[in-house]
């Protein structure tokens, strides 16, 4: 009898177990990040207007129109800060989603065109 109740004991817990795995293999797959149909008007722009261009509106660094933030992605400057890969780190309340990075790279890759 006790025998018994041990096995039938391990049988549920690998049960229980086998059960719970499975739903955490969907749960943890990470979401996947469209870098296909990057634009600058439908993807940079409101991206920069949503995280960078309340204080980076005017003067020597300007996210609010194509040119400037063109002449600051072809130099390289763009990507170096938001990838937090140079002496300064933008924005400075934390590194934008990896997904945004990429985007923002792809638009780069792809002759950051006004678009």
């Amino acid at each position: 009898m006790h025998n018994s109740f041990i096995i039938i004991f391990y049988c549920l817990i690998v049960i229980i177990l086998n059960a719970c795995s499975k739903n955490n293999e969907e749960e943890i797959k990470p979401p996947t990040c469209d870098t296909s149909n990057v634009t600058y008007s439908a993807t940079i722009r409101p991206l920069f207007e949503q995280h960078c261009t309340s204080c980076h509106s005017s003067g020597k660094i300007n996210l609010t129109d194509y040119e400037s933030t063109r002449n600051l992605a072809i130099r390289g400057d763009l990507m170096a800060v938001i990838s937090y890969n140079g002496p300064k780190k933008m924005p400075p309340s934390g590194k934008l989603p990896d997904c945004d990075i990429a985007r923002v790279r792809t638009w780069i890759e792809k002759g950051a065109k006004n678009d």
